[in-house]
């Protein structure tokens, strides 16, 4: 039997989408019509950060709304993998993983100009397809006490609320955590296997959480983490946390370097999570996700980088600068080193476009 779909829907199932099996939190096959009343389509990733931090948010709302509410998960995850690791906690419906999901995302953009990128959060009457709110991913967070009845009465945030939600600065006053003791110290072994103390690695240890499913176009982070680790030999050690389910994919993430390791074993994902959810506990941000350095003092267990970008911008100036108890980077240099490639990545598909255009003329 044919379904004949309305409102959103009709634009999501057009028959030019290519769409994975919808299915529920077990992966069983469902239909729309299997969700609760108010559907919150979520486009998402597990390697956006925005979207990471939003997780908490949809998580406790969820939990209030259990029976008034869905969430439907459309991801823009580089690989099926990456998906199934970033939903396994989660109780999302969810279109299985498509590699043609980001055609299907471009059509919904140029339907819906309101998508700017991810996490976008829409509210959709499950049987009329009719949309509630296309700015959920800020009006949940703004009022979710009465999120759910201010939509479906038909009141809205507006575009300036929503724009001024996006432009609040992001800064945290919560304190820095200690990850050190949360860490199964105890399994650190060296390239050969042998087991390593903590007390016997170098001044700065970069904690670097990976995974062979992290990376979109291969991994180059590993490779500028052992040109770092060469030149430093006596102030830097890579200790690598795996995320791999498979201890050969741990091993395939480790060729070709001399890092410290912890033993791979499935506890590290269990790990990682409880970890996660201690880092997040007061600032949604510090998320830990796969690929991610962080740089910790090691006398001391202080953070002195959370994050790896200062070592592939300014590899040289990083040791010194934590030698000082400084990151050797300020938001404001990352944030132009994203914005640098965002602005080759659009100049390379505008000529890849002019190209194709002449080729067809």
């Amino acid at each position: 039997m044919t379904t004949t779909h309305q409102g959103f829907w009709a634009n999501l199932f057009a028959p030019e989408n290519s769409l994975g099996q919808l299915v529920d939190a077990h992966d069983q096959p469902i239909t729309v019509g299997d969700l609760n009343p108010t559907v919150l389509v979520l486009l998402s990733a597990y390697w956006c950060p925005p979207c990471r931090a939003f997780t908490p948010a949809i998580l406790d709302f969820l939990a209030k709304h259990g029976d008034e509410v869905s969430v439907l998960y459309f991801g823009r995850d580089y690989n099926e993998t990456m998906q199934t690791f970033n939903l396994r906690t989660k109780p999302y419906a969810k279109f299985q993983w498509h590699a043609r999901n980001i055609d299907t995302f471009k059509r919904l953009k140029v339907a819906y100009p309101s998508i700017q990128g991810i996490p976008t959060l829409f509210a959709v009457d499950r049987d009329s397809g009719k949309i509630y709110t296309e700015r959920g991913a800020a009006s949940l967070r703004i009022s979710p006490d009465t999120v759910l009845a201010d939509w479906k009465n038909g009141i809205d945030i507006t575009q300036e609320e929503e724009d001024a939600y996006w432009n609040r600065s992001r800064a945290s006053n919560a304190p820095e955590v200690d990850i050190v003791p949360h860490l199964p110290l105890d399994t650190i072994v060296d390239a050969t296997g042998a087991t390593v103390s903590y007390d016997a690695l170098n001044p700065f240890v970069l904690f670097y959480f990976n995974a062979v499913w992290a990376h979109s176009e291969g991994d180059k982070l590993t490779p500028e983490l052992v040109a770092f680790a060469g030149e430093h030999p006596e102030d830097v050690s890579v200790v690598h946390y795996s995320l791999d389910a498979d201890a050969a994919d741990a091993d395939k993430s480790l060729q070709g370097t001399n890092f410290h390791r912890f033993a791979h074993s499935a506890n590290l994902v269990e790990t990682a999570y409880q970890l996660d959810k201690f880092m997040t506990k007061d600032n949604a941000y510090n998320t830990l996700a796969a690929p991610r350095v962080i740089v910790v003092e090691k006398e001391s267990h202080k953070i002195v980088a959370k994050h790896h970008y200062g070592i592939l911008i300014k590899p040289s100036e990083q040791v010194s600068a934590w030698k000082q108890g400084e990151p050797g980077i300020t938001d404001d240099e990352v944030n132009a080193y994203f914005q640098k490639r965002w602005e080759e990545a659009q100049k390379k598909k505008a000529e890849e476009e002019a190209a194709a255009k002449k080729a067809e003329a």
